[in-house]
């Protein structure tokens, strides 16, 4: 049995995954912000699908590592110290088991 890797690091489910894509067709302005966010940090869409994903929980769950593709270190480390920041403090961040 083959162990699929998350193309996220935060915990999502098809909710958040189906309201994502939705927003992302009707809208051509975050189209192009999510493309020119591709200039920055590789897989720009699954760090902005990630900091989507967190709108919808009130505890927000990381997934270990080894759940996670590695390419995703980086959108990984912007979104966890993200959370650090004070105006989201009262957010819940765990990592999840």
């Amino acid at each position: 049995m083959v162990d699929k890797k998350s193309a996220f690091n935060i915990e999502s489910d098809s909710f958040d995954i189906e309201q994502f894509s939705n927003l992302l067709s009707q809208s051509e302005e975050f189209q192009m912000l999510v493309e020119s966010g591709k200039n920055l940090i590789p897989n720009f869409n699954a760090f902005v699908q990630d900091l989507f994903s967190s709108f919808y929980k009130h505890n927000v769950l990381f997934l270990p590592e080894d759940k996670s593709k590695p390419r995703l270190i980086i959108s990984k480390t912007f979104a966890s110290e993200g959370f650090q920041e004070p105006v989201l403090s009262g957010f819940e961040t765990k990592n999840s088991a």
